[in-house]
C-alpha cells in the first residue's frame, strides 16, 4: 500500500477513512500550547512569589522523528471482482456498483483495515528499541493475496543444533510462495508454515555444534540448454550460469521485453511461446539435434513438446510443475526412443546436510563470478523491490508474471547500504537461487 492510495486488484473498493499516526518521537504538535503555558505560570510566579512551576515542555522525548504509520479503512466488494482491469472494465464495474448500491440492492461488502508500517530506516533522531518479538507473513486461509497480512508477535527463536538465526533484511517472492499461499503446496513435516523461502542478512546467533552447486546436470562447453520461464529470477540466473559454462542458452518467455532481458545475459536465442512453438524453433536453431539439457519449471502441458526438443542422450530437469503435475500419453516411449534421462529435484524437503553442502558447493564455484561491475560474469537481477507491508501486492505482481529477475521484499536496510534497484548487481545469494544453479 502506497501513501496515496491502494493497489487495484479487481476488487472494487470505497475508502471511508484514512488515519495518520505519528512515530511517538515524532513531532511535537504541543509545543506552542506548553510554551504558553509556561510563559503563564512563570508569570504567577513572578507576580505572586510562588515556587516556580516544572516546566511543561521537560524531558520531551519527541525529536521530530518523520515516520508515520498509516492505516486506512476500506470496505471492498468482491460479487463485483472482475479479471481484466482496463479502464472501460473499471468503469464499467463501477456504475453497476453504484446503480446496486443507490436502488438498495443487497450488496456484500467487506470491511478491511490496511497498513502501512515504517520501514526501520524512515525514523531519524532516535534509536529503534529491539522486540522481543519478530514480524512475519501470515494468513488465516489459503486463498488470494489479499488474504495475507503481518503480525509481529512471534518470539525470537533460540536455535538448536546446527542451527543460526538470521537478522533478516530482504526476502523475495517466488511461485512456491504462491502455490503455498493457495494450499497447492503442503508444507514439509518439520517445516516452518511461515510464508517466505528466502532470506538474505546477517548471522545473528549461532546454535550449538555450528562454527563460525552444481549437481543435477552437469552443463558441457559447446551444448544447447533450453530454459523455460527466462525472465524469472531462476531463469535469469540459469542463463548467466549457462553461458559462464561455455554453452548455449535458448529461453521461453511470455513477451520480447523478457526475451530482450536474456539474450542480454548472454542467451543465444528466445522463444515467444505465445506466439511461436518452442520445439520448432529448437530444431531450427540446433539443425535438428535438439538441446541437450532442459530445465523445466512447467511439466505436463509442455511433456511433448520438451520430448521433441530434446537432443538423443539428453537431461531433462523438472523443478517446477507451474503447467500441472498429470500426463497422459507415451511419455515413457519417448523418454526411451531420446534415451533421456530424467530428473526430478526440488530443495524445500532437503537433509539440512544436503542444503550445506549444497550452499558450500555454490559458494566456491559461483559466488566469486559475482559483482558490481561490468565484466563480472553473474549478476543479480532485481526487478522490484516491495516493502514488507506490501506483501499482497507484491505476490499478485509476481502471479501475474510482471517480473524480469526477482522480486524483493525489503524488511530493513543496513546502515550504509546501497538501496537494490531494478538490474542492480547486489553480491546477494538466496537460497532459491542456490537451489536451481543445480548445472
Amino acid at each position: 500500500m502506497g501513501n496515496k492510495g491502494l493497489d487495484y486488484d479487481g476488487m472494487p473498493f470505497v475508502i471511508i477513512a484514512t488515519k495518520v499516526l505519528d512515530c511517538q518521537h515524532g513531532v511535537d504538535r504541543h509545543l506552542k500550547r506548553k510554551l504558553v503555558t509556561d510563559n503563564i505560570r512563570n508569570q504567577k510566579q513572578f507576580t505572586e512569589g510562588r515556587k516556580r512551576f516544572r516546566s511543561s515542555n521537560k524531558e520531551c522525548k519527541k525529536v521530530d522523528c518523520p515516520a508515520q504509520l498509516l492505516v486506512k479503512d476500506v470496505i471492498k466488494f468482491p460479487d463485483f471482482r472482475i479479471g481484466d482491469k482496463t479502464d472501460a472494465k473499471k468503469a464499467a464495474v463501477s456504475r453497476k456498483l453504484r446503480q446496486s448500491l443507490e436502488s438498495n440492492k443487497n450488496v456484500v461488502g467487506e470491511r478491511r483495515y490496511y497498513l502501512r508500517l515504517p520501514l526501520p530506516s524512515e525514523h531519524n533522531g532516535h534509536p529503534l528499541m529491539e522486540s522481543s518479538a519478530m514480524k512475519a507473513v501470515q494468513q488465516a486461509n489459503p486463498g488470494d493475496a489479499d488474504t495475507l497480512f503481518i503480525d509481529g508477535v512471534h518470539p525470537r527463536p533460540e536455535p538448536k543444533d546446527r542451527e543460526i538465526v538470521i537478522e533478516v533484511f530482504n526476502s523475495a517472492v517466488n511461485r512456491l510462495d504462491i502455490l503455498q499461499r493457495k494450499g497447492a503446496l503442503p508444507v514439509p513435516k518439520g517445516a516452518s508454515p511461515i510464508i517466505g523461502l528466502e532470506v538474505s542478512g546477517r548471522v545473528h546467533k549461532l546454535g550449538p555444534k555450528c562454527s563460525d552447486k552444481w549437481k543435477e546436470a552437469k552443463v558441457s562447453e559447446g551444448e544447447y540448454v533450453l530454459i523455460h520461464a527466462g525472465g524469472s529470477g531462476v531463469g535469469t540466473a540459469a542463463v548467466q550460469l549457462v553461458v559462464s559454462a561455455g554453452a548455449h542458452a535458448i529461453v521461453t518467455a511470455g513477451s520480447q521485453e523478457k526475451i530482450d532481458k536474456a539474450l542480454s545475459l548472454g542467451a543465444t536465442a528466445g522463444v515467444n511461446y505465445k506466439v511461436e512453438e518452442f520445439h520448432e524453433k529448437v530444431a531450427e536453431l540446433t539443425e535438428g539435434k535438439g538441446v541437450n539439457i532442459i530445465l523445466d519449471c512447467v511439466g505436463s502441458s509442455y511433456w511433448s513438446k520438451n520430448l521433441e526438443a530434446l537432443a538423443m542422450d539428453g537431461r531433462w530437469v523438472l523443478y517446477g510443475l507451474l503447467g500441472g503435475p498429470y500426463v497422459k500419453g507415451n511419455f515413457l516411449g519417448g523418454l526411451l526412443r531420446k534415451r533421456a534421462t530424467l530428473s526430478a529435484t526440488t530443495l524445500r524437503t532437503r537433509t539440512d546436510q544436503y542444503k550445506a553442502h549444497l550452499i558450500e558447493e555454490f559458494t566456491a564455484n559461483a559466488l566469486p563470478l559475482f559483482g558490481r561491475s561490468e565484466q563480472s560474469q553473474l549478476k543479480v537481477v532485481v526487478d522490484k523491490v516491495f516493502p514488507l507491508a506490501s506483501i499482497q501486492e507484491a505476490h499478485q505482481y509476481v502471479e501475474g508474471s510482471k517480473n524480469i529477475g526477482k522480486v524483493v521484499l525489503e524488511i530493513k536496510r543496513d546502515e550504509g547500504e546501497v538501496p537494490p534497484e531494478a538490474d542492480c548487481d547486489e553480491n546477494v545469494v538466496t537460497e532459491e537461487a542456490a537451489a536451481h544453479s543445480d548445472l
